[in-house]
């Protein structure tokens, strides 16, 4: 596409010149008050056809510039995707090589440290596989929603105990402060936990030392609203409006741990919305965010 640049802009400096050409022209035949048979048709056709490619120009180049970006942002997808898969695979048969060392069995404590490196990076992978095939499903979004009843407050609770697992090395915290009266709503349950899921993910990501996670619940005018509050290192106001884009990745500083492809906050919400449902950003930097999902209550869905 670069190549084109160069040809295209030639083509935009013919134009211009042709342009000028026509109107010096009509200029000198309006001063000195020379016609002839068809000149104002020929003129006014010269003119339109120059302008209908000129606008071809600006439509074209505008196309091409998206695709660009487009084409960049695909690569540098597929570069982060292969160095997040790469990097894991490789700890893992370093690991397992120590572990097949005749020796190691002699030290028990090495045994645990390489068997957890194994678990911990095996469970990497299993979330960059998650997130992949999130992608996947956005682009099938309507014939994967498998609608039912189902109870918020049972799915966070089973993911406040999966994640303290995950935090308690870190002396980490996730309190729950379920005060919703009405719980249950009509989605997709497994997609529905994917939702809270990556919330509370990059709520502990995106910590700086010991996760502290309030994650709250609460009726408002027919739906159940969902909070999930950490104490991170926030968000810039100026990347607020785009940690919901595809792909879309936000800065993390002088944190450079933080593994991900951008997908995400995407996937949450496009699901949140096709729940009928919204999500909503409140964030300081160096404070904390606080991402609050909308869903419609079981029996506002009935009653609507």
């Amino acid at each position: 596409m670069r190549k084109l640049i160069i040809p295209l802009i030639i083509i935009l400096f013919a134009l211009v010149g042709l342009i000028l050409i026509i109107a010096f022209e009509l200029n000198i035949l309006q001063k000195e008050d020379i016609s002839y048979p068809g000149s104002s048709w020929i003129i006014a056709m010269a003119t339109s056809f120059i302008l209908i490619l000129s606008w071809g120009f600006v439509f074209l180049s505008i196309t091409l510039i998206r695709q660009n970006k487009i084409s960049d942002i695909k690569s540098d997808f597929i570069n982060n995707m292969t160095h997040e898969f790469k990097t894991p695979i490789a700890t893992i048969q370093v690991a397992g090589e120590m572990l097949l060392n005749p020796n190691i069995h002699e030290y028990p404590y090495k045994v645990k440290k390489y068997a957890q490196v194994i678990l911990d990076e095996n469970n990497r992978i299993r979330s960059n596989v998650e997130q992949i095939l999130q992608l996947s499903v956005m682009e099938n979004m309507g014939s994967k929603i498998r609608v039912s009843q189902v109870s918020i407050h049972n799915i966070l609770e089973q993911l406040a105990e999966q994640f303290m697992v995950s935090i308690h090395e870190y002396h980490g915290v996730i309190r729950l402060e379920l005060n919703a009266e009405s719980d249950l709503v009509m989605g997709d349950r497994v997609h529905l936990t994917n939702i809270y899921s990556n919330l509370i993910d990059n709520a502990v990501k995106y910590s700086q030392k010991e996760p502290y996670i309030i994650i709250a619940s609460e009726n408002k005018n027919g739906m159940i609203a969902v909070s999930i509050k950490d104490r991170g290192i926030g968000i810039r106001q100026r990347e607020q409006k785009n940690v919901f884009k595809n792909l879309y990745r936000v800065s993390t500083g002088y944190i450079h741990d933080v593994k991900g492809f951008g997908i995400g906050l995407y996937y949450v919400k496009l699901m949140t919305e096709a729940h009928n449902g919204k999500i909503t950003l409140q964030s300081e930097f160096h404070q904390g965010s606080t991402f609050t999902v909308y869903l419609p209550l079981m029996n506002s869905n009935e009653n609507g």
